[in-house]
């Protein structure tokens, strides 16, 4: 039979605990090469963890077959999405790069006139003669005006091998020399750890939440599921915010580069959803091939230059973004975490100095649950014995710019000696 144990005297209490927190800071230090790897796990078992107690519940099966048969499913997407999506860029990149012979021959064209005969530029009455800084560059211009230029086929070509051979992990294996190929099978161990840990995270299902709390007093155990809850709360108002955003903005730049005639418009469509995860930065980064292919192709029906559609391109950008700043992301968002958009962006540029893209996509539900956690802390810090009201916000939308808040909390603080 076991003896229960007695407690320390309480002036032994906080060294205790001071110890504790420095093991803990100590194994977690020691564990920071697998840092990205642990979190990437945890994402992946909250993010198919919805799937599957959904499937658990109305399949009436065990857990730990509904885990298998989701990661049998994504095993399979893997495998054989490249297969399914090679034909689908390939033929994308084609549109995008017709007419790229055509505009390079364009463009040596007119360099060779500019170089025969320099225009005298005036601005503003001040004439400039751009002759000298044309000397200077010929050493450039020259090999660029003797450029032979592929045809259209044998471009589509070198680009579908270019596709095919990085898709293959043993077409780069063999090509690569083999500290690449160690930073291959390196990377490919990375991911096979990050499926078993998160295989099991997901077979222990909410069992892990009872390990953690049983760690903590029983005085605090409630404190502590609130502060769970809250952050569970935080990430999943993000990943359904992030979804539902990068679906609209993606179709909404589909649709409008239709109208436009813009070649490859269903690719760039998907890069416009993809980098949508980007706060701010992500819109940016996927404006600029879309105006390259402006520049390069033009419109397939409209009576205008390559540069006018550029310009256009760019304000349809402009538009989408102000639609989705001032009509999508209140209605998404609802209520979200007060904090100025400057704040976020420069907590993603922080994320990506520091953890590359992986850093950048964490920073906006890490920088949220910092302030839950920290919220939290101050009010129990100027409690002074009272019974404290943590208000917050209800997120009935959900938070990517910012995090949405948890519901309204009424927790009770009290001394010590209580």
């Amino acid at each position: 039979m076991k003896q229960p144990l007695r407690p320390w005297a309480p002036q032994f209490r906080p060294l205790v605990f001071v110890i504790e927190g420095l093991i803990v800071l100590l194994l977690v230090w020691l564990a920071r090469p697998l840092w990205s790897v642990l979190l990437l796990a945890i994402i992946l078992a909250y993010l198919v963890n919805m799937p599957v107690q959904w499937l658990s519940e109305r399949l009436r099966l065990p857990r730990v077959l509904v885990v298998i048969g989701i990661y049998l499913a994504l095993l399979l997407a893997i495998i054989g999405g490249p297969a399914l999506a090679i034909p689908f860029i390939v033929d994308q990149t084609q549109q995008m790069l017709s007419g790229l012979p055509g505009f390079i021959v364009g463009l040596q064209e007119r360099v060779a006139v500019w170089i025969e005969a320099p225009p005298i530029l005036e601005v503003f009455g001040f004439r400039y003669d751009p002759l000298p800084l044309i000397e200077s560059l010929q050493g450039y211009l020259i090999p660029f005006l003797t450029l032979e230029v592929p045809p259209p086929q044998e471009l589509t070509r070198m680009v579908e091998q270019v596709i095919r051979s990085t898709a293959s992990f043993l077409g780069v294996a063999t090509g690569l020399a083999t500290n690449i190929v160690g930073r291959v099978i390196a990377l490919v161990a990375s991911l096979l750890i990050t499926f078993v840990l998160s295989f099991y995270l997901l077979a222990e299902g909410d069992t892990w939440r009872d390990r953690l709390a049983a760690l903590v007093p029983p005085d605090d155990r409630e404190d502590f599921y609130m502060l769970i809850d809250q952050t569970t709360h935080v990430w999943r108002a993000y990943f359904r915010g992030q979804l539902l955003l990068s679906t609209a903005v993606g179709v909404m730049t589909f649709i409008a580069l239709t109208i436009i005639g813009l070649p490859g418009a269903p690719l760039l469509a998907i890069l416009a959803g993809i980098l949508e995860v980007l706060p701010n930065i992500g819109p940016l980064l996927s404006m600029i091939p879309a105006v390259i292919v402006a520049l390069i192709q033009g419109s397939t029906w409209l009576p205008l230059a390559n540069w006018q559609v550029a310009l256009l391109v760019m304000g349809v950008y402009a538009l989408v973004q102000q639609l989705e700043n001032n009509l999508l992301v209140p209605r998404i968002h609802s209520h979200t975490v007060d904090l100025p958009p400057v704040v976020v962006m420069v907590a993603v540029l922080v994320g990506a100095l520091n953890g590359g893209i992986l850093g950048a996509l964490l920073a906006t539900p890490l920088l949220g649950t910092l302030r839950v956690w920290l919220s939290y802390v101050h009010h129990r810090l100027i409690a002074n014995g009272e019974v404290v009201v943590v208000e917050e916000e209800q997120a009935a939308g959900e938070g990517v710019q910012g995090v949405a808040e948890p519901t309204p909390v009424h927790q009770p603080v009290l001394h010590d000696d209580e």
